[in-house]
């Protein structure tokens, strides 16, 4: 008896985007690399990756100890990193175009870690 009808497995389609979210995030691929890669349109590529959950991250309040520097990519260009080490975590991170006391003020203020923190 055939119904004619298609069925498509569910499961499959979260392990595909699973896989996506993975290379895209984690091995920093692009959506042209991707779409090489996996002989998809870039739209397909796109629309997958965006159905993937994302998990939120909250941080446990408590005592710890930071690092906290500022990369310059150029001469106006550059990141604030706050960084708990034992976490492994990044609390803060800003783009800025020069380094002062201020930015790190900011960065460790709770008003600004509500608005900028990972």
């Amino acid at each position: 008896m055939v119904c004619n009808r298609q069925f498509q497995n569910n499961a499959n389609k979260n392990r595909i985007e699973n896989i996506l979210w993975q290379e895209y995030v984690y091995r920093r691929q692009t959506i042209a690399q991707l779409s090489a890669k996996h002989k998809k349109s870039k739209d397909w590529i796109r629309e997958h990756i965006h159905n993937v959950p994302v998990k939120n991250r909250y941080n446990t309040p408590q005592p710890v100890v930071v690092i906290a520097d500022v990369t310059f990519f150029g001469r106006s260009s550059g990141l604030c990193v706050i960084r708990v080490p034992h976490l492994k975590k990044n609390l803060y991170i800003q783009e800025v175009r020069s380094e002062s006391a201020e930015i790190y003020r900011q960065g460790t203020s709770i008003k600004s870690r509500s608005s900028h923190a990972i």
